[in-house]
């Protein structure tokens, strides 16, 4: 008797290749929306210095050199804000490029 789950039907079985086209045709579908959310937050300038404050609180353009406790959440904060770095990155590339732009432009004012 196979076992069932709720809903009357049996569990899926993520080797069988109709789940895995499932999967990869979700995968997809859940990092195109992030795209697009990461495209249309990009496009306000408002969004951008958020962002490019949160990579300067996180440290991704400085790497910590302490090997202490310290040490180890200055490096998982940082990784944090790699992930996001690189997110942005693969999404939205001309947009970073404007975001550092601004920055900069700010700066020498």
């Amino acid at each position: 008797m196979e076992p069932v789950r709720r809903g009357g039907r049996p569990p899926r079985n993520a080797s069988q290749p109709e789940s895995i086209k499932a999967t990869e045709a979700r995968l997809a579908k859940e990092a195109d929306q992030r795209d697009t959310d990461l495209r249309d937050l990009m496009r306000m300038p408002q969004f951008r210095r958020y962002v490019w404050r949160w990579m300067g609180r996180t440290g991704v353009f400085k790497r910590p050199r302490v090997l202490n406790a310290e040490g180890y959440v200055l490096h998982g904060r940082a990784e944090v804000g790699l992930e996001m770095w690189n997110e942005l990155q693969d999404a939205t590339p001309e947009a970073v490029i404007e975001m550092m732009r601004a920055t900069l432009t700010q700066e020498k004012e």
